[in-house]
């Protein structure tokens, strides 16, 4: 099912979409996950690890990996500082707020403000302000539009 999603998609645009390899990632962590959780059955179930006699230590050692990895800067921290922080609220405030200028623009070429507080966890690129981009045609398509772009800057 993957691998059709996937080769449809790229047969069409000849890009691999950002969310298709999200996609194929999240599929590989959990996979990952769960290769982990079947591992961990066989060696508990199979008598070689006893978890009740040696539970004390596996308490510690998971103490131990939690704070090392809290530590040191990760994915996990940066995703509690989006989230405590407000960028990752001001961020899908500004998105609807551009939606909604799309959906009630009267025109068919509209122009929009960069998005300013973009949270580091999004992988994410914006539209630019050449609406021949890829990018924007999607956008356009999306919103019934014929372009969508970025509005110029004047420096």
């Amino acid at each position: 099912m993957l691998d059709i999603s996937v080769f449809f998609s790229y047969y069409s645009t000849t890009v691999v979409l950002s969310r298709t390899s999200n996609f194929i990632y999240f599929i590989f962590i959990a996979g990952w996950f769960y290769l982990l959780y079947i591992l961990s059955n066989i060696i508990f179930t199979k008598g070689k690890f006893s978890f009740i006699k040696n539970r004390k230590y596996l308490y510690g050692l998971s103490l131990v990996f939690i704070i090392l990895f809290l530590i040191k800067p990760n994915n996990i921290t940066t995703a509690f500082n989006d989230l405590f922080s407000g960028s990752a609220y001001s961020y899908n405030r500004q998105l609807n707020e551009r939606y909604q200028f799309l959906e009630n623009c009267p025109n068919d070429s509209c122009r929009v403000d960069s998005l300013i507080n973009i949270p580091k966890t999004i992988f994410y690129k914006d539209i630019t302000s050449n609406s021949t981009m890829l990018s924007s045609e999607w956008y356009g398509n999306f919103f019934n539009k014929k372009s969508v772009a970025l509005k110029i800057q004047n420096k």
